[in-house]
């Protein structure tokens, strides 16, 4: 392109050329008008897809039925104690709460 220029078989060149001391030497540059980049994108060798069930890779199923049967535990015990309290309890409780 450039030799063409000087040969006088055209009279500009509209590409993208890059910049370099040399090339300013015998072409008239514009200003930058846009910057641009260049890349390349490899896919990774890793094709593992990650489901919903991920996290529980980790961890035996025992492991699982353990925790549940320690919440499901848990919440059923918070559950009877609340309905088995006396209101005594609940009196002495919302008297350390209340706003003076």
């Amino acid at each position: 392109m450039i030799k063409n220029l000087f040969e006088g078989t055209a009279d500009l060149i509209a590409a993208s050329l890059s910049y370099n001391l040399i090339r300013k030497k015998y072409v008239d540059y514009l200003p930058v008008l846009l910057s641009d980049r260049q890349a390349i994108f490899i896919k990774s060798a890793y094709t593992e897809e990650a489901s919903w069930t991920t996290f529980a890779v980790p961890f035996s199923k025992d492991l699982w039925l353990s925790l549940f049967a320690l919440s499901a535990f848990l919440a059923l015990w918070l559950l009877l104690a609340v309905s088995h309290s006396d209101s005594s309890a609940d009196l002495i409780f919302t008297d350390k709460v209340k706003l003076s």
